[in-house]
């Protein structure tokens, strides 16, 4: 098995997990924050807004301590693969390429990006070389199909889904 189909498998070894956990315990504190969390969803292709981070981290916290450890993360994370688009090492990596532009565009952190937005992100994406020209044009021809809600915007959760449908990540 891959590494990227590790990470995202919820029977992966522990070590596995806890590299994981580890890496997104930024203060070292042995847990993971709401905040945290969020960071790690988002870095994972997951967007989601502070409450929902809350509320998830309320549902992962078993303790009631307000922050999951890792005892917590590892029987939530083999409960709920909720990353099941990172299935291997190529598509980790567009994953990834995908989050780093998007957040550059994303500058306030919302989750969504605009038609202007979007261009801009497809041209990063091309220049970075992890999209062809072909893809290009097809992503921008499912903007507006992509956008679910009909608001003008594509939200990162629209994004992701968009990603996948065309084959993608």
């Amino acid at each position: 098995m891959q590494a990227g189909g590790q990470l995202s498998n919820p029977n992966a070894p522990k070590f596995i997990i806890k590299s994981l956990f580890l890496k997104y315990d930024a203060d070292n504190s042995g847990t993971i924050d709401p905040a945290e969390f969020l960071e790690l969803s988002y870095d994972l292709g997951y967007f989601m807004t502070k409450d929902q981070s809350i509320a998830a981290v309320k549902e992962i916290d078993k303790d009631g301590d307000g922050h999951i450890d890792f005892e917590e993360f590892i029987a939530w994370w083999r409960k709920h693969d909720k990353f099941h688009i990172l299935d291997n090492l190529e598509k980790l990596k567009r994953v990834q390429e995908a989050v780093k532009a998007f957040r550059k565009i994303d500058a306030d952190n919302s989750g969504a990006i605009d038609i202007h937005e979007w261009n801009i992100f497809w041209e990063s994406m091309v220049s970075s070389s992890a999209w062809t020209a072909a893809e290009e044009i097809k992503a921008r021809e499912a903007y507006k199909e992509a956008d679910k809600d009909g608001d003008g915007l594509l939200q990162w959760n629209e994004f992701v889904d968009l990603l996948v449908s065309m084959g993608v990540v």
